[in-house]
């Protein structure tokens, strides 16, 4: 009896570390300068764990999202959703970088992806019901209910997203990014902002870029 009662002892704590890893909520961190608004309160703690489902908007500030191994960065007046792989942008403008794992962006109806594992920029601009998509570094592919397209590096697409998706719609213009000016230009302002302050830390920044992997 004695024997059979270690042996389950010893069962449940070799079982129970992976119960407990598998219980465990995971999340990315979000980093901010002076403050944001999460899940609709206001926050200035400059640094915390966000997960699935949570809503970050900004206002008159910037704010970064760390991914394990990439950073979606938040300029003034963006609203977004956030997942564990993925953020879905309400209105606004947003700057990805990835560096190891591509993060997917959901906008309307149309979604957002690297084309490849290979590091990546780019910049989504959702305003006014125009959706404009800027491949800056890599290629993206982009899925509507029209189906794919490969977006190449250096160029970008717009769209007028004031109406739902419908089969057999123009699938927006496209037009190349002859130099950095016109990249900047095409991109607005914010995105070349969004590149310095990222640069420059963005906000607090900490080494661990997961709760989960430090």
């Amino acid at each position: 009896m004695k024997s059979l009662r270690k042996q389950l002892v010893i069962g449940w704590l070799v079982f129970l570390p992976s119960l407990l890893l598998a219980s465990a909520p995971t999340g990315v961190m979000l980093y901010f300068s002076d403050f944001a608004i999460v899940n609709g309160a206001k926050t200035s703690t400059n640094a915390m764990a966000i997960f699935a489902n949570d809503t970050v908007q900004t206002e008159k500030n910037n704010a970064k999202i760390g991914f394990t191994g990439a950073t979606v960065a938040l300029d003034q007046n963006t609203l977004v959703t956030t997942d564990t792989d993925s953020v879905r942008l309400d209105h606004g403008v947003l700057f990805v970088v990835d560096t190891a794992t591509p993060v997917a962006v959901h906008a309307g109806d149309v979604f957002i992806v690297p084309a490849d594992v290979s590091p990546t920029q780019f910049e989504i601009r959702d305003e006014n019901h125009k959706l404009q998509i800027v491949a800056k570094k890599g290629d993206l592919l982009i899925k509507d209910c029209n189906g794919s397209k490969t977006l190449a590096e250096g160029k970008m697409r717009t769209r007028d997203d004031s109406a739902k998706c419908k089969k057999g719609a123009p699938p927006g213009a496209e037009g190349p990014l002859l130099t950095s000016k016109d990249a900047e230009i095409a991109g607005g302002l914010a995105g070349a902002g969004l590149l310095i302050w990222l640069a420059q830390g963005g906000g607090s920044n900490p080494p661990p870029v997961s709760p989960v992997q430090p």
